[in-house]
């Protein structure tokens, strides 16, 4: 198990008990007909959040360095999902009882994103031109990173988007993840950019990421359910 990407027995923690794989709980909206008997399920296509609690020991002298490591904890890697990691945020309690007079037994309870990604995320760079097929099972909402001058175009498939830079060699990046477009300064630039935010969808087949921009790196992220 790891914190932040870091192994657990480096804060002197040890596994007692993994949580579980969870599958997420789609969140639905329930609909009543008046004269039908029961109600109809409407799925936004979005997932609930759920908790995970593992179960850890640790000695008496390395206590107060785990309970940080844990309360500071944003992302986590289980040992039942190696190569995956979940976003987290730690339960404001986090329970440590003592056994044995020198051990502490610890419960630790994250309230967790529910779709899961790349412990090592997939980043496409250094060059203008990417045929990429979405891995996961989940559409994703990459990060475009583009640097040019001018009016630029960047293509995802048969979407198309249009930036307009102000300077010579400007850096926008558009987060679709997060819903923000910004400069290289972290300045609001959603008026350079003309379009809607990319998507990549669940597909076998391969599509084409290009820009008529000097530069893109693409930062897929690809998410699991």
């Amino acid at each position: 198990m790891k914190l932040n990407g870091i192994d657990i027995s480096e804060y002197g923690l040890y596994l007692l008990k993994m949580p579980p794989v969870i599958k997420p709980p789609k969140r639905v909206r329930r609909i009543t007909i008046p004269g039908r008997s029961g109600h109809l399920t409407e799925w936004s296509g979005d997932y609930e959040s759920y908790t995970k609690e593992p179960e850890l020991y640790c000695a008496e002298a390395d206590l107060q360095t785990a309970l940080e490591a844990l309360r500071n904890a944003t992302c986590i890697e289980f040992d039942n999902e190696q190569g995956f990691v979940y976003d987290v945020s730690a339960d404001e309690v986090i329970e440590a009882a003592v056994e044995g007079g020198v051990w502490y037994r610890i419960t630790a309870r994250y309230f967790t994103q529910p779709l899961k990604r790349q412990a090592t995320e997939t980043i496409y760079k250094d060059a203008t031109s990417y045929t990429i097929t979405n891995p996961g099972n989940e559409p994703a909402y990459p990060k475009l990173v583009i640097t040019g001058a001018g009016a630029k175009t960047v293509t995802i498939g048969t979407q198309t988007i249009t930036i307009s830079f102000a300077t010579l060699g400007e850096t926008i990046t558009i987060d679709a993840l997060n819903g923000q477009i910004y400069d290289e300064a972290g300045n609001n630039a959603w008026n350079k950019v003309t379009g809607d935010l990319p998507m990549i969808p669940v597909s076998t087949s391969a599509i084409t990421i290009s820009t008529t921009a000097s530069a893109l790196t693409v930062y897929p992220n690809w998410r699991w359910s």
